[in-house]
């Protein structure tokens, strides 16, 4: 029994700590969260400004023409369809947003002209509202800053507003936004979490006091203000010798800051309530000290349960992660080594897999460095500068070097990148024109390609060995013309490309080796082309590539690769 009820000494005093902690991180979270709400709910009423911001200080055009048309004497009808569509503008939101009381628009003019959501285009001297305008020639260092106003056309009635002030570009104007603080006031008590409790006010950046959730008298206020100014950030405060805990969010934008006050009794009153639970809880041990022995057998039986279930989870492929028990028994010693067992083997299969994929890339590039000869477009790309010397100008053999470099560059830069189809037909094309001044007029190259295709990824160096292929081994030996067609198509979810010719074709035993090759491990071969395409688009895209071989002798071969195309495959 005495340990029983040590343990739940003990645990109350733990809980009363993590349960005040707790409570009181979770109402700065909820605090924090509430005023995150206002600040944002807030900003998007006053981003009414920045539409008319970008229209009458980013357009040149139309600042000019309203600058004009303030300073003007007389009125075209230009003017006065011009004024028209910018009335119309300003007056939208106003018209929308219930909350806004007006809009005026002022740039320096000598007329002391501005535009009035309310009143149209009005001067200065003939209008009831003119603090505005102080505010605007006093304020000559701010760009944007926030005044409390009230505003009306007789002594004996007035309206009272937040006006935000934004200056135009080189201070030669301003846009003043009028807000009804009603609308906000009932905002911020809909979204106030603990009216009874919370204080939820708004400050500009010269601390006065825009909103309130609750009425503030003059000496509360005074009291708040000047214990709020002596504070950064968090913390707490002492109001009417009451401690309250202080949490602000700033708003950078219009510099206002968002600040909420929660007495510190508050926070203590579930803790104190678990306090006392505790207490009684103290005394009923003795009845409780009975349940001892099942919670025990409970407990075991749980621990078993539990490594029954990883067990389980790491038979079926899956692994549900337990929680290490504090106290070593032989339960979460069984546990660890359950847990350590499962850890080995997935770094393990982590590394393998890492080693297969650098293993594939090794190959991919061990593949291509085949075909790229480092040392030939260099010696090539110099044998033109000299032969252009000597001939004095571009000719056949220099177009063909040219070419040629063309190609040697195409393969040696970024062997393991994917080009697009565009660029693989024009390497290729290259290539067939260097071949036709070589062979002369012995074959010829048909091209059928779908454009829409051409902005497609493959791998490079694709089409060119293919090509390759059918004039070593097909055309060159034939007595007559040649002729290769060369395809590329879409086919359900492949890109289908063909390479045909008419050539000798491939007797069947060749083609039996060729397959043999195509189906087993890379190693040298004659067809190096042809076996070093189909085990780069393997090792590409895996089993969804295939490549097709048609032959028959003295009529021509086809070859066939069905590549897939990834970005549909993936799109559905």
């Amino acid at each position: 029994m005495i340990p029983t009820m040590i343990s739940l000494l003990i645990i109350g005093i733990l809980s009363f700590a993590v349960t005040h902690n707790f409570v009181k991180q979770e109402i700065r979270h909820s605090n924090l969260n509430m005023l995150g709400q206002i600040k944002e709910n807030v900003e998007l009423m006053l981003n009414e400004l920045d539409p008319l911001v970008i229209l009458f200080d980013t357009d040149s055009e139309v600042v000019m023409k309203i600058r004009s048309f303030l300073s003007s004497k007389e009125f075209s009808m230009e003017n006065v369809n011009f004024y028209r569509i910018v009335q119309s503008f300003i007056k939208a939101p106003t018209n929308a947003r219930p909350y806004i009381h007006s809009i005026y628009v002022y740039y320096n003019n000598d007329m002391g002209r501005f535009l009035s959501t309310r009143e149209g285009l009005v001067e200065l001297n003939n209008f009831y509202d003119k603090q505005w305008y102080q505010d605007f020639v006093t304020d000559e260092d701010q760009l944007m800053w926030t005044k409390i106003r009230q505003i009306g056309q007789y002594k004996f009635e007035s309206t009272k507003v937040i006006t935000i002030y934004r200056r135009l570009s080189l201070r030669q104007g301003v846009i003043v936004l009028n807000i009804l603080p009603d609308y906000i006031h009932m905002m911020m008590s809909e979204l106030t979490i603990q009216p009874n409790q919370a204080v939820v006010m708004i400050l500009n950046e010269d601390d006065e006091l825009l909103f309130s959730n609750r009425s503030l008298s003059t000496e509360l206020w005074d009291e708040i203000k000047e214990k709020l100014s002596a504070l950064e950030g968090e913390g707490t405060i002492t109001i009417q010798d009451k401690p309250y805990v202080v949490m602000q969010v700033h708003s950078a934008k219009y510099n206002w800051r968002y600040i909420s006050m929660v007495p510190q009794t508050f926070l203590y009153r579930v803790p104190i309530q678990l306090s006392n639970i505790t207490l009684f809880s103290l005394v009923i041990s003795f009845t409780l000290a009975l349940s001892l022995t099942y919670y025990v057998t409970s407990k075991k039986y749980l621990q078993i349960a539990r490594i029954m279930k990883i067990i389980d989870s790491a038979k079926n492929g899956y692994f549900s992660p337990a929680v290490v028990p504090e106290k070593k028994d032989e339960y979460s010693y069984i546990i660890e080594e359950i847990l350590n067992n499962f850890i080995e083997q997935h770094y393990l299969k982590t590394q393998l897999s890492e080693r297969k994929y650098r293993l594939k890339t090794m190959e991919l590039l061990a593949l291509q460095s085949q075909i790229n000869p480092h040392f030939l477009f260099n010696t090539l790309h110099t044998i033109n500068c000299k032969l252009l010397l000597l001939t004095k100008g571009p000719n056949e053999i220099s177009d063909m070097l040219e070419k040629l470099s063309d190609i040697l560059d195409y393969s040696l830069s970024h062997p393991e990148k994917m080009v697009t189809l565009e660029k693989e037909i024009t390497n290729a094309r290259n290539y067939v024109d260097i071949q036709k001044i070589r062979y002369g007029e012995q074959f010829d190259v048909l091209w059928e390609y779908d454009e829409r295709l051409l902005d497609k990824k493959i791998v490079k160096m694709t089409l060119q060995p293919l090509i390759e292929n059918s004039i070593y081994h097909g055309i060159k030996n034939k007595p007559n013309m040649g002729l290769i067609k060369v395809k590329v198509f879409k086919q359900r979810n492949f890109i289908k490309i063909s390479v045909i010719d008419n050539g000798v074709g491939i007797p069947p035993d060749k083609l039996q080796q060729i397959h043999e090759k195509l189906n087993g491990d890379w190693g040298y071969s004659e067809e190096i082309g042809l076996l070093n395409v189909h085990y780069r688009l393997k090792l590409t895209y895996g089993e969804d590539y295939r490549m097709v071989i048609r032959t028959k002798q003295n009529l021509g071969t086809a070859i066939y690769l069905y590549i897939p195309d990834v970005e549909e495959m993936t799109s559905e």
